[in-house]
């Protein structure tokens, strides 16, 4: 099993003299906020990850290391750090607060040849910038500072004496920018890094100073009640507060007309916790969805994946981030062209806190937290959407990439630095192949029990153009940023325009909204653009463990927390647009967000309505939108449009109040009702008219076709289940301006009629029919031909009476029956006698 690494890093491990005592210490520890103290680091080793491919795209090429330790090791490049010269930092509630002054130097490093230019890199500086304390200069061997560090992602563990920075970007500077004619790449992260340092000599033992480490705790999680008030409780509600965009690389770029490369982007994401405690406080100020209506901030657990079971889930809950991409069209259309896989958020900053919690693994009250775009291009922390259940927040940690033997042991996932990122496709982004049309991008946390959804997600525009070597991003002014979704920006919520509609269907399995367009085209035809945004809605089905589980001994148990397993984590799997009688409908379209033909949904068309339907395994789910489109000879009205979900029943079907063509709306009502007394794993297809439902659970029902008021119903088994038989009550009638909910259908263990036959010659046959009144009369004719056991098809429900007698045979000698008449007693009837060729036998009657 491989030790964790963070691809991409900074690593010194070096020796320090703190200036605090003991004391001083402990009280950091417990998280009180007083005068920071000073410490200092030096010496050491570094390690770095660059992105190689956006080097070579920009015309930049690095020599071979120079005094490498690490030599023969794959992976992160590591130096020495010389002892000489040093840094300070500030200290604050046992959590980092910022360099002072200093600087440290690497022990070897790189030539970086730019364009013909060579910048030495070696004996490089990490200088501290004044009047930045987040921020370090890496001064070349000419004195300047070509490249520089931010976005540091940092704790200070007292256990371990470090203080670890886990995370950096390394940038370009605007001098670099400008020398590879990109000034516009100011900034442009090239590198992913991280530092830990030692921070003071010796042991720390008082349990007092690591108090709060490793498992910390708090009287403030999700659900504690609040001190002092009456059934009142803190509660979680994160916002997303600001972000930004930048290019990574391409997988087969060559810009405009081109093989339509892939372009990998990512954000620089940074949220904060509510402010509020006790009263109303705008935790992002100026945007309407920027206040909290909880009025007393939870803290937020924020752990590494298998750092241990800590509360207050006994596991290891940490908040997970996603981006997407999506383009509006000149013409009004909005299709989702890119998203990201899952980022598993590791540690918080806790920056600006309101209450500083003491703990780089708890998020406070008003406390920020950013991750940077290297940061969020990590494989060590990239994986697929499937494994988290949004709704809940639950990871299912069992046979996950990270831990694909369930032994909750970290393995490292073995895939390329495209896998689980956002990739857009050239022609997707290409102002030549899309005139007028425009961009959002969409950056947003899922936090376990976190009451509003749309407020930890932001959006903001951007716009692309090609340099002659890269698609550069540019996502504008910090003020177009906007708390909420892009298909809220597309169709606002509460919109009073008449021709769009926004429906938010807000269920315990997650959120899902459904926003339309209607656009007049003239000459009787209209343009339905519709949008389907599934936010974090799904039909988790968890697995149970098998031998290879935990060990071993585990075999059909339901896995749960912290060893969740998913067999499955799907949304939804249709979208139907009822059209109405008579309307003509041309010029279908579906967009799913990605470049493969193979997933894509297949609409049909049918009198009444269009439908899309997934083929298997392209459900819509979460965080994730698709695109629909349809043309009609009708005008707009409105009504509902219908979404069956990934239930295995195939019944669970959800409908949202949208715009649809069919002319002057004509009220529809469902039929339906409920199933009772079918067995486990058993099912019933009911049929009403031409459409068949299979139910396969005790429970209620609806068909998906409505009826007119006044149309009649009759609702009947289509067939039955194995070994049972169920009956119809209320099953028909007329429409009379309601829902029909009261169809009941009944079902019962069922049991065969039957008997034995015998004096039957050669090519003899006997015909005998049973009639059962309690199932209305139906009649089952068999024709037996030889002497042995019969048995009708015909299964019935006990208590049931039945007759069974003889309708013709072909004997010389004619037939008789015996036990023909009867009620069935919970068990098979075996007991009908036959008898041919002994016409008066006693205990017969003649036919």
């Amino acid at each position: 099993m491989k030790q964790r690494i963070i691809i991409g890093l900074i690593t010194a491990v070096i020796c320090v003299c703190s200036t605090a005592n003991e004391n001083e210490l402990a009280e950091a520890s417990m998280g009180t906020k007083g005068a920071p103290d000073t410490w200092a680091v030096w010496g050491g080793n570094t390690q770095i990850e660059w992105n190689r491919e956006l080097l070579s795209e920009l015309g930049m090429e690095l020599s071979a290391p120079a005094e490498r330790i690490n030599a023969t090791a794959p992976g992160p490049e590591q130096f020495a750090i010389r002892e000489s010269g040093g840094i300070e930092f500030r200290v604050r509630g046992i959590a980092f607060d910022g360099f002072v002054s200093g600087s440290l130097q690497l022990r070897g490093g790189y030539d970086l040849d730019v364009r013909g230019m060579t910048i030495s890199l070696r004996n490089a500086l990490l200088a501290v910038v004044p009047g930045n304390p987040y921020r370090l200069d890496v001064i070349s061997s000419d004195g300047k500072a070509w490249l520089f560090i931010d976005r540091l992602m940092y704790e200070i563990d007292p256990r371990t004496n470090t203080l670890d920075i886990q995370a950096m970007d390394l940038r370009m500077s605007a001098e670099l920018a400008a020398l590879v004619d990109h000034p516009q790449l100011d900034g442009q992260v090239v590198a992913n890094m991280e530092l830990t340092t030692r921070v003071f000599r010796g042991g720390v033992d008082d349990p007092e100073i690591i108090r709060g480490f490793g498992c910390p705790s708090s009287s403030k999680w999700p659900g504690d009640p609040v001190v002092g008030e009456t059934d009142t409780f803190y509660e979680a509600d994160v916002f997303m507060d600001s972000f930004s965009i930048s290019y990574l690389s391409g997988l087969g770029e060559d810009g405009p007309g081109g093989n339509d490369g892939r372009i990998k982007y990512a954000p620089s994401s940074t949220l904060r916790n509510n402010r509020s405690n006790g009263s109303a406080i705008a935790t992002v100020p100026g945007d309407p969805l920027g206040t909290s209506k909880v009025l007393y901030a939870a803290d937020v657990p924020w752990h590494r994946k298998f750092s241990g079971d800590c509360d207050p889930y006994a596991n290891d809950q940490h908040p997970y981030l996603i981006w997407n991409l999506y383009r509006i069209n000149a013409d009004g259309q909005i299709d989702q062209i890119g998203r990201s896989g899952v980022k598993h958020a590791f540690l918080t900053i806790n920056s600006g806190c309101d209450d500083h919690p003491g703990s780089g693994h708890i998020l406070g009250r008003g406390c920020g937290d950013t991750y940077g775009v290297g940061n969020n291009d990590s494989s060590d922390d990239l994986g697929p959407r499937s494994e988290v259940i949004p709704a809940t927040g639950q990871w299912a940690r069992c046979e996950s990439i990270y831990d694909p033997d369930c032994d909750a042991s970290e393995s490292f996932p073995n895939y390329d630095s495209f896998t689980h990122r956002l990739l857009a496709s050239e022609s997707d982004i290409d102002p030549a192949e899309n005139p007028g049309a425009t961009y959002l991008f969409e950056s947003w946390y899922i936090v376990r029990e976190d009451v509003d959804i749309y407020n930890t997600m932001q959006t903001r525009p951007v716009t692309f153009n090609w340099t002659g070597s890269i698609w550069n991003v540019n996502d504008g002014s910090s003020s177009a940023l906007e708390l909420g979704s892009a298909i809220d920006r597309w169709v606002a919520p509460d919109s009073a325009n008449a021709d769009e509609l926004n429906t938010e269907i807000d269920r315990p399995e997650g959120h899902i909204k459904v926003a339309v367009k209607t656009v007049d085209l003239g000459s009787g035809l209209y343009r339905f653009d519709y949008a389907v945004m599934n936010y974090d809605f799904g039909i988790p089905v968890i697995d149970t463990y098998d031998s290879n589980d935990l060990g071993g001994g585990m075999d059909g148990v339901i896995s749960a927390e912290p060893n969740l397993k998913l067999q499955s984590n799907d949304g939804l799997v249709s979208f139907t647009v009822p059209t109405g009688s008579g309307a003509t409908i041309t010029n279908l379209r579906f967009e799913d967000g990605d470049p493969e033909p193979t997933n894509d949904w297949v609409a049909s068309i049918d009198a009444n309505s269009v439908t899309w339907t997934a083929p298997a395994d392209a459900s819509l789910n979460w965080g994730s939108m698709m695109s629909f489109s349809l043309t009609a000879d009708v005008s707009p009205n409105q009504s509902d449009v219908a979404m069956v979900t990934a239930d295995v029943s195939g019944t669970d079907i959800i409908f949202a109040d949208s715009l649809i063509p069919s002319g002057p709306v004509i009220p529809t009502f469902s039929v339906g009702g409920d199933v009772s007394g079918l067995a486990s794993a058993a099912s019933v297809v009911l049929a009403q008219g031409a459409e068949q439902l299979t139910v396969s659970a005790n429970e209620g029902f609806t068909f998906l076709n409505e009826l007119e008021n006044g149309e009649s119903y009759e609702v009947e088994v289509e067939t039955q289940p194995a070994d049972a038989v169920c009956t119809v009550t209320d099953g028909s009638g007329i429409i009379n301006n309601a829902d029909v909910t009261n169809v009941a259908v009944s079902c019962q263990t069922a049991f065969t009629i039957g008997g034995v036959v015998t004096g039957l010659a050669a090519l003899e046959t006997v015909t005998v029919q049973v009639d059962s009144s309690a199932l209305g009369g139906v009649m089952e004719s068999m024709v037996v031909s030889d002497d042995g056991v019969f048995a009708f098809d015909q299964l019935l429900p006990d208590a049931a009476t039945y007759t069974v007698t003889i309708t013709s045979d072909t004997t010389a000698n004619g037939c008789a029956i015996a036990g023909g008449t009867g009620t069935v007693d919970a068990a098979d009837v075996v007991s009908i006698a036959v008898n041919c060729g002994q016409f008066m036998k006693d205990g017969f009657e003649s036919p």
